[in-house]
């Protein structure tokens, strides 16, 4: 029998080896800026800003252009009634239809540090508690070697985990840096 030492060591190098592997389209890093505001008219004016960090593509299907990664994210919630941070990760999922052009999907959870906005009975947006789930869709394209621009629509949502849940739906806005 493997000791738990060693077999926690091998799950943590096949963990590496799929995370860092070289196989994808996309074997760059990638930083992406996103500006997101609501579709539906809010009580408060609010704006979504993010900065994510895409790990190198891996193929998920092998006959297919069709690459995983993992994403992490870090952003803010900015209302006209104060801001708050947002921390998070997930999933994601790109569909190459050409060299250039890609659809992703992508879906993970957020923390938010502030949850409540405003002032009750006047203007007021509570999105629950702090744990929230996203799911994101949209096209890309890569312009040039080191630069990509997309569009997405964005659900964020607790999952009917807390008595209040309004949602927060979104298009969003980026540009990636590929390095």
């Amino acid at each position: 029998m493997l000791s738990i030492r060693t077999h926690s060591c091998l799950k943590v190098a096949l963990l590496a080896s799929v995370m860092f592997s070289q196989h994808g389209v996309a074997l760059e890093h990638e930083v992406a800026f996103s500006y997101g505001q609501p579709i539906e008219e809010q009580n408060i004016d609010i704006q979504k800003l993010e900065l994510s960090y895409f790990f190198p593509e891996s193929n998920a299907v092998n006959s297919l252009p069709v690459y995983w990664y993992p994403v992490v994210n870090a952003g803010q919630l900015q209302t006209s009634a104060g801001s708050g941070t947002i921390a998070g990760g997930g999933l994601g999922l790109s569909w190459y239809l050409a060299n250039q052009f890609k659809i992703a999907v992508e879906g993970g959870m957020y923390y938010y540090d502030n949850f409540q906005f405003g002032e009750k009975g006047v203007a007021y947006k509570d999105y629950g508690g702090p744990w929230q789930f996203y799911y994101r869709i949209g096209p890309s394209y890569r312009f040039d070697k080191h630069a990509r621009a997309g569009i997405a629509f964005q659900h964020i949502s607790n999952g009917d985990r807390y008595n209040s849940n309004p949602a927060f739906d979104a298009y969003q806005v980026y540009f990636a840096y590929l390095f």
